[in-house]
């Protein structure tokens, strides 16, 4: 990324000084008291790892290259004050059957195809389907809906 923001020529530098260039900006941008506030989420290795096993790098043969996640002190704050925010309670609410209404539906058909609409792939214990792909029953849904029990597979 930072090479983007570089001119298309560096003054005849080599391949190799270009690479050490980018690593030394990419550095300096990582550096956690930088001037970009940068935050490495990713865990340290949990045990201490052998020469044997590092890359040219430096970096743990068991951990994929390019992996390391970042973040920024003010994305962490921006998170902080959402998680805050919807912790809230005491909004304005209306009533599950009284806003179906107003949509033109009954409950039961708004959620369960609410429940159809935001179904997850992979899924662990064939939460949205049957194995073989069917789809829950509309009573198993309708049950599902009403207990608020994790979603039915069909028998």
């Amino acid at each position: 990324m930072i090479s983007r923001h570089l001119p298309g020529f560096l003054g005849g530098l080599s391949g190799d000084q270009v690479t050490s260039l980018l690593e030394e900006l990419a550095g300096e941008a990582l550096r956690p008291d930088g001037p970009g506030g940068i935050v490495q989420l990713t865990a340290p290795d949990m045990v201490p790892v052998p020469q044997a096993y590092r890359r040219a790098d430096g970096l743990s043969l068991w951990r994929r290259h390019g992996a390391e996640v970042y973040t920024t002190h003010e994305m962490l704050d921006a998170e902080a004050r959402l998680l805050h925010a919807a912790a809230q309670t005491g909004a304005p609410a209306i009533e599950p059957e009284r806003a179906a209404a107003a949509l033109g539906a009954d409950r039961t058909r708004i959620e369960a195809r609410l429940w159809r609409d935001h179904a997850q792939p992979g899924a662990p214990d064939g939460a949205n389907a049957a194995p073989g792909g069917r789809a829950a029953s509309a009573e198993k849904q309708r049950a599902w809906l009403t207990t608020r029990r994790r979603p039915p597979t069909a028998s």
